[in-house]
C-alpha cells in the first residue's frame, strides 16, 4: 500500500501493533516533508522486530507509542540507504571519524563488528539529527535521539561531538 511519500509498506504478520506502525507512519508521512529523506521506498514492518535498513528498510514496532522516536527510527534506516549509495563519501567520512575520535571504536566494539561499520554509524547518527531538526526544536532533537534503545553510546558521543562530527560530515560530501 502506499502513501503520500510514495512508499510501499508491507507488514510482516496482520498484528495490531504492525497496523498500528502502519498508520503512524502513513500519518507522519502525511504531516512531516520527509521526501527529502526518502532513499528506499519499500518499507516493511516487522512486529517485535528490530529497525534494519537491508535488504528492506524494516521497521520493529517497539516505539509506535513514541511517535517522535519512531520517525527517528524510520529516518536513521533511511539515511543509512543515502550512505549506502555513497560509499567514497562514507568512507572518507569513517576514516576521518577514526582520526579524529581513535578511541571510540576500542572503548564500544560490541556495537559494530569493525571500525569503519561504526563510524559509518556515527556519520547517520549526525545525519538522522539534521533531518529531525527539521522537524523539531533542538532540546526535542536531544530528547529523542538520547531514547533510542540501540546504540546509545552512539548517540552520546555524537551529540557531545556535534560541531566536529558535523564538520566532518560535510566535507566528506555528505550534507542532506
Amino acid at each position: 500500500m502506499s502513501n503520500k511519500a510514495g512508499l510501499v509498506v508491507q507488514v510482516t504478520r496482520l498484528a495490531p501493533e504492525a497496523l498500528k506502525a502502519h498508520a503512524l507512519l502513513n500519518d507522519l508521512c502525511a504531516r512531516y516533508d520527509v521526501g527529502p529523506f526518502i532513499f528506499t521506498t519499500r518499507v516493511r514492518i516487522d512486529p517485535g522486530g528490530v529497525a534494519r535498513p537491508r535488504p528492506v528498510l524494516t521497521l520493529g514496532t517497539d516505539s509506535i507509542d513514541d511517535p517522535p522516536r519512531f520517525l527517528a527510527e524510520f529516518l536513521g534506516q533511511q539515511i543509512l540507504w543515502f550512505l549506502a549509495g555513497r560509499p567514497v563519501e562514507t568512507g572518507r567520512a569513517a576514516t576521518a571519524l577514526k582520526a579524529r575520535f581513535p578511541e571510540f571504536y576500542q572503548q564500544n566494539p560490541e556495537l559494530e563488528s569493525n571500525e569503519a561499520a561504526l563510524y559509518h554509524r556515527v556519520a547517520a547518527a549526525w545525519l538522522e539529527m539534521r533531518a529531525l531538526g527539521r522537524f523539531f526544536s533542538t532540546d526535542e532533537v536531544e530528547d529523542i535521539l538520547r531514547s533510542h534503545n540501540e546504540a546509545r553510546p552512539v548517540y552520546r558521543m555524537m551529540l557531545r561531538n556535534r560541531s566536529a562530527i558535523g564538520e566532518i560530515v560535510e566535507e566528506s560530501g555528505l550534507a542532506l
